[in-house]
């Protein structure tokens, strides 16, 4: 009888010290780290986003070498702290991929929109190489509709006749349809949002005209900083040009 009231005090006792057991704490660590986790998406859109995985990792880590000491294991979070880890790692690869092949497709365009500018000059066709050193909001139709406009316009004439005589322009409308334009590389790219314009993207390319000057061959290297808006509301993005230079020294 009384080995039954021992046995039955015995697990009574169990029971209550069971009951009374201490909940684990909660690992804050790994709570922020899924938290950055989840917000690094953002970084797949904006660069200056990407200090969130960094972030998320760096805290994810933390939390699990937190709870890997833990030998007694008081601590709840391994779960949330390795989903922040992935999720981190994984929006900062295909962040950076992203923004890559965007600053590849950028400097393309670029690279092509300045070489046909650039045999816009050569050609002679100064009023459509006007036009794209305006911003597209400025910009008008035809060559002809240009002209008419600039004949009506005194402002707008003379800022034409302006870049007409641009001193590296008339070196280069002297080396003639003939030249040859090559790209030579792309120098810098930039990304930023504008409140009016929306997203700008700005890059430097340089190029290298080859070309005869009064029976004399002639090289010309050539840097244009070329600007990208795609404004609301619009469907196309617009190119310009918003610089000139030689090598040697600034012309625009």
């Amino acid at each position: 009888m009384h080995a039954e009231d021992r046995s039955e005090t015995s697990i009574f006792s169990s029971t209550a010290e069971e009951a009374w057991e201490e909940p684990r704490a909660i690992n804050w660590l790994a709570v922020a780290a899924l938290v950055l986790g989840i917000l690094s998406f953002g970084a797949v859109f904006l660069p200056l986003m990407w200090l969130l995985p960094v972030a998320g990792s760096i805290v994810a880590l933390a939390a699990l070498i937190s709870l890997q000491r833990d030998t007694e294991n008081r601590q709840l979070g391994r779960c949330p702290a390795w989903i922040g880890l992935t999720l981190s790692l994984i929006f900062l690869a295909w962040g950076g991929s992203h923004q890559l092949a965007r600053q590849h497709l950028m400097a393309r365009q670029s690279q092509d929109m300045g070489q046909r500018w650039l045999q816009m000059v050569l050609d002679g066709q100064m009023l459509e190489a006007y036009q794209l050193r305006l911003h597209p909001s400025e910009r008008r139709g035809s060559a002809a509709e240009v002209a008419s406009a600039y004949a009506r316009d005194q402002e707008s004439r003379y800022g034409f006749e302006e870049f007409t005589r641009e001193d590296l322009l008339v070196e280069l409308r002297d080396l003639g349809p003939d030249a040859m334009v090559r790209a030579v590389g792309a120098e810098g790219y930039e990304r930023r949002r504008s409140r009016f314009e929306g997203h700008i993207d700005t890059i430097t390319q340089r190029y290298l005209v080859q070309g005869e000057r009064q029976g004399s061959p002639e090289s010309l290297v050539v840097r244009l900083v070329l600007s990208r808006t795609r404004e609301r509301d619009v469907p196309e993005a617009s190119w310009r040009v918003v610089q000139f230079e030689r090598e040697s020294g600034r012309h625009a």
